[in-house]
């Protein structure tokens, strides 16, 4: 039975280095190839629609190198197997020992980002793990971007390429056009809707407002059924309320709203108050010269105690400059730390 037009195509694309996890790399199936193709005669089998590889692209953090890989023999393959780890998986690649002699090859150290290029092999070349990369090339990424980017890329061309339609069980090829894929790496086909979670449920209104609740709703029951004739209860809004203890004013819970806006703008008086007093303070700073002598000496000698300052200042009496002092410390041009004054 002659192969596929597909499946000519898949062979022809054997030379491909597909980029895969390695958790996959080391899961895949191994199949056999038919006679009528060239050799290699086996290859590995992935995806859906399924294709067939032996070459891969692999990247991780190199976790383990051999000892001593500088002096490495020619002949010896079994020693120079570098390990990767992409947090799927762990494989070795095989590198052929003149490489380590190169720049690049010094590099592959533990803790360093590489992407290897080589084939997926099978045999008693790696220590407890039956695959293994024979690489015939390598790249040493020092761009810490990378270990994010390229699990990204990766997944990419899982859901674009390799798994671009899945076949459902048991169905025709119509029926399985308009079904969604059901493998979570695939895309949505054209003309199906990607299943979404909805942010609202139905009965809620996109232009309605959320409305906070406060504690009286929550301690406010809801209206019960009275029967004809009765009276019905007090509602709990309407029955005054006590503030630390003391009786309620009910003009205070009427009109709280007003009072309220009455003390914050008389707090905004009391600020503007307050700023009037610093601005003339800072001008009585700026305008003093003992102030202004003051910052220059405390500028060259920080520290200074107001013993210092005092005899520093003999032509003033030591009341003037204490008063200084504390209007220096108080406008925040000053502080006082350990044994003197510092100019902030």
């Amino acid at each position: 039975m002659a192969p596929t037009m597909s499946e000519s195509k898949s062979f022809d694309d054997l030379r491909v280095h597909r980029v895969l996890f390695i958790e996959d790399l080391l899961t895949v199936p191994r199949v056999t190839l038919p006679q009528q193709m060239s050799p290699p005669k086996t290859a590995y089998k992935f995806g859906s629609p399924s294709f067939f590889f032996l070459r891969v692209r692999a990247a991780g953090i190199v976790v383990d190198t051999p000892t001593d890989a500088i002096h490495i023999d020619p002949q010896d393959s079994e020693n120079s197997i570098f390990y990767i780890d992409d947090a799927s998986g762990v494989i070795g690649f095989r590198i052929r020992p003149q490489l380590l002699y190169t720049s690049r090859g010094q590099r592959l150290k533990k803790g360093i980002h590489v992407d290897v290029l080589g084939q997926l092999m099978e045999g008693p070349n790696t220590i407890g793990a039956e695959r293994w990369i024979d690489c015939h090339g390598f790249d040493v990424k020092e761009d810490p971007i990378m270990d994010i980017m390229r699990p990204l890329v990766t997944i990419k061309i899982y859901r674009q390429d390799y798994f671009s339609a899945i076949p459902s069980l048991g169905g025709s090829k119509v029926e399985d056009q308009d079904k969604a894929p059901s493998n979570p790496y695939a895309p949505a086909k054209p003309g199906i809707a990607p299943p979404i979670i909805p942010s609202k449920r139905p009965i809620e209104d996109d232009e309605s407002g959320f409305q906070f609740a406060t504690q009286w709703d929550v301690l406010e029951p809801a209206p019960r059924p009275t029967h004809p004739g009765s009276a019905a209860p007090p509602k709990l809004a309407d029955i005054p309320r006590e503030v630390n203890g003391a009786p309620a004013n009910p003009k205070v819970n009427a009109e709280g709203d007003e009072e309220f806006m009455d003390d914050f703008m008389n707090s905004l008086s009391e600020d503007k108050d307050m700023g009037e007093l610093l601005g003339a303070m800072d001008g009585q700073i700026g305008t003093d010269p003992l102030h202004a002598d003051m910052e220059a000496f405390l500028r060259d000698k920080p520290g200074s105690t107001e013993k210092a300052l005092i005899e520093q200042f003999s032509n003033f009496t030591p009341k003037q400059v204490q008063q200084a002092i504390q209007n220096l410390a108080t406008a925040g041009m000053i502080y006082y730390m350990g044994d003197g004054y510092h100019l902030i």
